[in-house]
This record gives structure tokens, C-alpha cells and sequence, in this order.
């Protein structure tokens, strides 16, 4: 006949129960380090492949894409954000071309040519489980410069930055260079549609608002889940992480396209 199994006794049950609630308080950090490693990097490849597409675009036209689609009937916050303008670049021809331009971002048209039409480039699918279920909102923010209306300074203010509603900056006139100067950052606060104009997808820093440092426009933009920093497009392509705290000066030369400063970055 069979051996009968022996049951385990309460006090090896508890023991078994301890073994295994260690095991997991020492594997669940390791595991957290890994999850936010690997959600920095999808991050940094989508904010390089929006970078590549600005420059696409300005090989085409001659300037960097403005923050808005030009449309002089509609207030900047109601035409089609420089996302739309890009879609050429990024391999999303095919949406692009079905949007009416010269409607607002909201009109029927184009809320059904996006809706429920996820641009894997436009959100980081490390946040989409803390963000509402909309496949249509963006974590990616061009950068206008300094100050939460950097977006309608003249091209030539010192504090104006790469995107600016109706300004068009060519690459030969962003005199910091290239590779000290922010195009694109990413953010969980706020978020907006991404084919909508204004705030949601263009904002200004200002290194000193209170409270905690670095916002974006009136919007935090640190990741609330990173508090060790967050990445940042430069207009070469690169991506750099800038830890929190940042130096305020640092903030305001990579914010701005022709302030003349220089920086050191990691």
C-alpha cells in the first residue's frame, strides 16, 4: 500500500509561511529596480524617435516643427499640436492624412480619426497604468523656454526655447547647439490629448516654482514615480536622465535656444 502523506504540522506551516514572506521582502526590490530601469529606457527610445522625427520634419521644411499646426482662425490651444505635425516622420502617414488641419483638434473629424488609435510613441506604457484608459493622451511635452508663456515669445527672446506656437526655429539659429538644448520632456502630471495644441503638449520651465523645484508651466513634470529625476530630448537625439535636484541655471540653458550658456551634462 502507499505511504500516507504526513500532514504538516501547524508549526512547520508557519515556518513555511516565514521562508516564503522573506523571500519575497528580498526579491521585491530587485524586481522594482528592474521594472523602473526597464520603463526609463522604453521612455528614452520613444523620446529619441520623437526627436528623430522633429529633425525629419525640419530636413523637409527647413525648421523644426512650430508648437502648433499654423491655423491664424484658431486660438493655439484649440489647433492641432507639433504631435499631428510629425506623425509623417514616425511612420503614422496614414493617420495623418485623415485629419481635417485646418479644423480644431476637438472637431468630430479628428477626435474620430484618433479615438481609441494608440501611437505607442506618444505615451510611455510605464504610466498608462496610473493614467486614465485613453489611448489618445500624451506623456511627451515639447519645451517653449522659460516661463509658462514661453510659447508666444518672438523667436528672437533669449528666453524663448525650440517650440513656440507661430515661431519657426531653424537648426543654424539654435546658437547654444544642439546638444545643450531641451526639445522634448516627459511628464505624468497633467496629461493631455496628444493632437491637442497648448499646455498638453508644449510648456515652459520655470526652474524656481515652488513647491519642489522644476515645473513645466505651471505642471510639475518630474515623474511622481521617479523622484530621482526624469529624461529629457535634447534637439541632437540625445537623451539625458537629469536627476532631481538640478541646478535652476542648468534648467534655464537647456530651456532656451539662443541664450548663449553653456552647460555640463553628465
Amino acid at each position: 500500500m502507499p505511504a500516507r502523506r504526513r500532514a504538516l504540522s501547524l508549526a512547520e506551516l508557519l515556518v513555511v509561511i516565514a521562508i516564503i514572506a522573506i523571500l519575497v521582502a528580498l526579491f521585491l526590490p530587485a524586481t522594482r529596480q528592474v521594472r523602473v530601469a526597464s520603463a526609463r529606457t522604453r521612455c528614452q527610445n520613444n523620446l529619441k524617435q520623437l526627436a528623430l522625427g522633429a529633425y525629419l520634419y525640419s530636413d523637409v521644411h527647413g525648421y523644426l516643427p512650430t508648437a502648433t499646426i499654423p491655423n491664424p482662425d484658431l486660438m493655439p490651444e484649440r489647433r492641432l499640436s507639433w504631435h499631428a505635425a510629425i506623425l509623417p516622420y514616425i511612420e503614422q502617414k496614414v493617420l495623418f492624412d485623415t485629419l481635417d488641419r485646418a479644423a480644431p483638434w476637438d472637431a468630430p473629424a479628428n477626435t474620430a480619426a484618433v479615438k481609441d488609435r494608440y501611437v505607442r510613441l506618444f505615451q510611455c506604457q510605464s504610466a498608462s497604468a496610473d493614467a486614465p484608459p485613453d489611448a489618445a493622451l500624451t506623456n511627451y511635452v515639447g519645451v517653449a523656454g522659460l516661463g509658462a508663456d514661453a510659447a508666444k515669445l518672438p523667436a528672437d527672446d533669449p528666453c524663448a526655447g525650440v517650440f513656440g506656437y507661430d515661431r519657426q526655429v531653424k537648426l543654424a539659429e539654435i546658437h547654444d547647439g544642439a546638444a545643450q538644448t531641451a526639445l522634448v520632456m516627459e511628464t505624468t502630471t497633467d496629461l493631455g490629448p496628444w493632437l491637442r495644441g497648448g499646455p498638453a503638449t508644449v510648456r515652459g520651465v520655470t526652474p524656481t516654482a515652488p513647491p519642489g523645484g522644476v515645473h513645466i508651466g505651471d505642471r510639475r513634470f518630474f515623474w511622481e514615480d521617479r523622484p530621482s529625476g526624469s529624461n529629457v530630448a535634447l534637439v541632437d537625439g540625445s537623451v539625458r536622465f537629469l536627476r532631481d535636484p538640478t541646478a535652476a541655471d542648468v534648467w534655464a540653458a537647456l530651456a532656451t535656444a539662443a541664450g548663449h550658456e553653456s552647460v555640463e551634462l553628465e
